[in-house]
């Protein structure tokens, strides 16, 4: 009996794991469909980069509200006020699925226009825009509690 070449064993999986092969599709109709399984860098550092910023948000937040600030997030707002705990949970596996999944989809046109890439990176910059937000803040009330 022949062996089937295109089974998946545990053995193939960690295998192309560490030495992957496909990066571009084979056939320029597939690139809505084609997943590699090696990813540029860059998308890889803008995820590392947005789980980063999220914990930092976390902590801002934490750090914030017990200077006297608000959530303004209801969701988060539900949470925080549940546990502490199940804030920084939900917060950083909310994230960490999303990146992902984001970075999976980079390829993937959103309605057959818009790369994903260019959501991942503006979710970058965004975050990167509240981390400024949230360090003003921080200041603004550190500076006029010195008073």
């Amino acid at each position: 009996m022949a062996v089937e070449r295109r089974t998946q064993t545990l053995k193939s999986v960690l295998h192309g794991a560490r030495n992957p092969r496909r990066r571009l599709n084979r056939r320029p109709a597939d690139d809505q469909l084609f997943i590699p399984d090696m990813h540029d860098p860059s998308l890889i550092f803008m995820a590392v980069a947005i789980l980063l910023m999220s914990s930092m948000d976390a902590a801002f937040t934490l750090k914030l509200l017990s200077l006297g600030g608000e959530e303004l997030n209801l969701a988060m707002k539900v949470l925080l006020d549940t546990d502490t705990r199940s804030f920084l949970l939900v917060k950083y596996l909310m994230t960490a699925i999303g990146a992902t999944f984001l970075v999976v989809c980079a390829r993937v046109k959103l309605a057959g226009l818009i790369p994903v890439r260019r959501i991942l990176e503006s979710i970058c910059a965004i975050y990167a825009c509240l981390m400024i937000y949230e360090v003003y803040l921080l200041v603004a009330v550190v500076t006029d509690t010195s008073l």
